[in-house]
């Protein structure tokens, strides 16, 4: 925390846990956090850069007790990811926060079109845990809803498709069938 200490402070960010959901190896991960020194949040926020991207929505909880103090701008970063194409939500779990700190983290959170909760005791923090997984478990379940009935329409109207390409299929097939029959008729006749 101290000023001799800052390049070397704000240069350490590193990722912690990214994957899917398990909980003994994200409690794990969690173990060795110590927080101390500066907060890069734009730098962060930055080294998502080159592994996202893809066409996934990426959602980013950042955990701080304080605002950006590396000199960097985590507002203008969000915007350059989402320029660059990056489907980004930015969630901040702020620890006891005071509240010039709070309206600097919720802009992050409001540009990153995710949420800022300040969390001052442990009931807060489960409370709010525990709402974000009701939300994400609520979104999920629309997201296949959407899915399925997004398939199932597809699906029905690929059948149609079908059914008239058959349709046309037997039409030319009977239509050749009675020029055969014609022909047939001619030859005999001639």
């Amino acid at each position: 925390n101290q000023e001799k200490d800052k390049k070397d402070s704000c240069n350490s960010v590193g990722e912690v846990y990214n994957g899917i959901y398990e909980r003994q190896s994200f409690n794990q991960s969690l173990e060795d956090i110590q927080p101390a020194g500066w907060t890069p949040i734009a730098k962060a926020l930055n080294s998502i850069k080159g592994e996202m991207g893809n066409g996934k929505k990426i959602v980013v909880y950042i955990v701080s007790d304080g605002i950006e103090t590396c000199d960097g701008d985590p507002v203008q970063t969000v915007k350059e990811l989402k320029k660059s194409g990056i489907d980004i939500s930015v969630n901040i779990i702020g620890f006891d926060i005071e509240d010039k700190g709070q309206k600097l983290l919720k802009e992050i959170s409001d540009e990153g079109d995710g949420q800022f909760k300040n969390i001052t005791s442990q009931e807060d923090l489960d409370k709010y845990l525990r709402q974000q997984n009701e939300m994400l478990r609520y979104q999920w379940s629309n997201w296949k809803d959407k899915g399925v009935k997004e398939s199932v329409q597809e699906s029905d109207e690929k059948r149609l498709e079908i059914l008239d390409t058959e349709n046309e299929i037997k039409e030319i097939a009977n239509r050749e069938y009675k020029n055969l029959l014609a022909a047939q008729d001619y030859l005999e006749k001639h």
